[in-house]
C-alpha cells in the first residue's frame, strides 16, 4: 500500500508557567539506596514564592512515606480552588489541610502567577 494517511497524531504543548522541583530524597550508601531524613524543610509553602523575577504558588506536592524506594508509598496533595486542598492516597480522595510537616515532600509543582 502506498498510502500516506496519518493514523495518529501526538501533540505536546509546553508552558513556561509551571516549574517542577524534585528534591533529592534518596542517596546511595555502600550500594544501598536509603532515604535522606535530615531535610531542613519546615513545611510545604502555602503562600506565594518569589523565584527570580517571577512569583509562584505550590499547586501540588508528591510525598513519599517509607524507608526506601522499594518499601515506600507515594501520595499527592493538590491545591483546589480557593483555600481547599485535596489529598490523594490510592483510591482515597479527601479534602485536607496543607501539611505543616513536609519531611516526606519529594516533588513540587509550582504555577507562575
Amino acid at each position: 500500500c502506498n498510502s500516506t494517511a496519518l493514523l495518529e497524531k501526538t501533540s505536546i504543548t509546553t508552558t513556561k508557567r509551571v516549574l517542577i522541583i524534585q528534591l533529592l530524597l534518596f542517596k546511595v550508601n555502600n550500594e544501598e539506596v536509603i532515604k535522606i531524613t535530615n531535610l531542613n524543610i519546615k513545611s510545604i509553602p502555602s503562600s506565594k514564592i518569589s523565584i527570580g523575577d517571577n512569583i509562584h504558588k505550590v499547586n501540588s506536592a508528591i510525598l513519599h512515606q517509607g524507608k526506601n524506594i522499594d518499601e515506600g508509598h507515594y501520595t499527592n496533595l493538590l491545591r483546589a480552588k480557593g483555600t481547599k486542598r485535596t489529598s490523594i492516597n490510592d483510591l482515597k480522595v479527601e479534602v485536607c489541610k496543607w501539611p505543616r510537616n513536609a519531611k516526606s515532600a519529594y516533588i513540587f509543582f509550582l504555577e507562575q502567577i
